[in-house]
């Protein structure tokens, strides 16, 4: 029988908390690429953050590919 788990909880942190939360620093490339603005910089600092997660997926599953050969 497959077990599967429930997608983990997302909890809705507002634009201001993120900003709180994430470095002047680490969110500088963001905002040079978005021109300055912040809620462009948010999105492609979360769409950088999704992608990212994407590829460590697809590397876990040629890591396993790879281990059962």
């Amino acid at each position: 029988m497959l077990n599967v788990t429930s997608p983990p909880v997302v909890v809705p942190y507002s634009a201001d908390q993120i900003r709180l939360l994430v470095s002047p620093q680490r969110m500088a490339p963001y905002l040079r690429q978005s021109d300055g603005n912040p809620d462009r910089a948010l999105r492609l600092y979360e769409w950088s953050s999704r992608m990212s997660a994407a590829a460590f997926e697809t590397i876990g599953h040629f890591e396993v590919l790879l281990r059962n050969a």
